[in-house]
C-alpha cells in the first residue's frame, strides 16, 4: 500500500473530515472505546486508539505508514473528534477498513458516510483494488453501513477476533475497485 500524499489530507465529505492523529486525540478516543454501546462491537485491536497512544507519547511518530493509515473523524463543521478510522495493508493492492464511532452519532448517516470515504481513499487515493472488513455478527448495523459503500458479504470468520477474554464470530465482507459502488 502506498502512502497516501499529505495534499490529499484532510480527506473532506459533505460533513465530515478525515485527517492524520495526534496525540490530543488519545484521550477522546479512550472515552469513545469505552462507551456501553460499543462493548462487544470493536475488536481488542484497534489501531487507531493504539496509534493515538503512541502519538501522545512521541509526537514525533507517524499516523501513516507503508502498511496502515489511521485517521481521525471529525465534524466538518465544528471540528469536533466523533470517530476513528483505518485502513491496514493486507497485500499489495488490499486493506482492511476499520472504523469507530462515538455512539452519540449513530443515526445520522456519518457511518455510512465514512465508508464511502474509506473506499474513495482506498480505491482513488491509494490505488487499491480490494477492501475488507471484518464486522462481529452482533454490529449488524455496521454490516448495513458497509453494504449501503458497495461492500458484499462473503461468509461468516468463526472466532476471529477476542474481546474481553471471549471469541468473537465476524463477519466477512469485501468490496473490489471493479464492482460499480452503490450509492448509500
Amino acid at each position: 500500500m502506498k502512502l497516501l500524499r499529505s495534499e490529499a489530507l484532510p480527506f473532506v465529505t459533505d460533513r465530515l473530515l478525515l485527517r492524520l492523529l495526534h496525540g490530543d486525540d488519545h484521550s477522546v478516543l479512550q472515552r469513545i472505546s469505552s462507551e456501553k454501546k460499543l462493548a462487544g462491537l470493536i475488536p481488542a485491536r484497534n489501531r487507531a486508539l493504539a496509534t493515538a497512544a503512541k502519538l501522545a507519547r512521541n509526537p514525533n511518530a507517524m499516523a501513516a505508514t507503508a502498511t496502515s493509515l489511521e485517521l481521525a473523524v471529525t465534524l466538518r463543521c465544528s471540528g469536533k473528534l466523533i470517530g476513528a478510522c483505518d485502513l491496514s495493508a493486507t497485500g499489495k493492492t488490499g486493506a482492511d477498513v476499520g472504523y469507530m464511532l462515538s455512539s452519540r452519532h449513530w443515526g445520522y448517516g456519518y457511518g455510512s458516510e465514512l465508508a464511502v470515504a474509506l473506499t474513495e481513499i482506498g480505491f482513488s487515493l491509494l490505488g487499491l483494488r480490494t477492501l475488507t472488513a471484518f464486522v462481529t455478527v452482533d454490529n449488524e448495523r455496521s454490516r448495513r453501513v458497509l453494504h449501503k459503500a458497495g461492500f458484499l458479504w462473503q461468509g461468516l470468520a468463526r472466532r476471529h477476533s477476542r474481546l474481553a477474554g471471549r471469541w468473537l464470530d465476524c463477519h466477512y465482507l469485501i468490496v473490489r475497485k471493479s464492482q460499480r459502488l452503490r450509492p448509500g
